[in-house]
C-alpha cells in the first residue's frame, strides 16, 4: 500500500512540474511575441476580447495604444497645418511686398 501511494505521489510531483514547466515556456513565448511581433500581438488580444491583459511587470491596455495612434495621427495633422499657415504666410508677405 504505501508503495502504491509513493508511486501515486509521484505522479502527482511529475505532473505538477510538467504543468509548472508548460506553464512558464507559454510565459516566455508571450512575452518574446510581444516583442517580437506588438502589432500582431495587439490585433490577437482584440480579437480574443481582451482589452487590459497585466504581466506582473507591466501593463498592456488596447485603448493606451489606440490613444497613442490617434495622437500621433494628431501630431502629423498638427505639423501639416503649421507647414499650410507658413506657406500662406510666405504668400501673404510675398503678394504684400509688391
Amino acid at each position: 500500500m504505501n508503495q502504491l501511494n509513493s508511486s501515486f505521489q509521484n505522479f502527482i510531483d511529475t505532473l505538477k512540474s510538467f504543468a509548472t514547466l508548460f506553464r512558464e515556456a507559454i510565459i516566455v513565448i508571450v512575452i518574446a511575441f510581444i516583442f517580437i511581433w506588438p502589432a500582431d500581438f495587439k490585433i490577437i488580444m482584440e480579437k480574443a476580447g481582451f482589452k487590459k491583459f497585466d504581466f506582473g511587470f507591466g501593463t498592456w491596455e488596447s485603448e493606451l495604444v489606440a490613444s497613442t495612434a490617434r495622437l500621433e495621427d494628431a501630431n502629423q495633422m498638427m505639423e501639416q497645418y503649421q507647414n499650410d499657415l507658413l506657406d500662406i504666410k510666405n504668400s501673404v508677405n510675398i503678394t504684400s511686398v509688391h
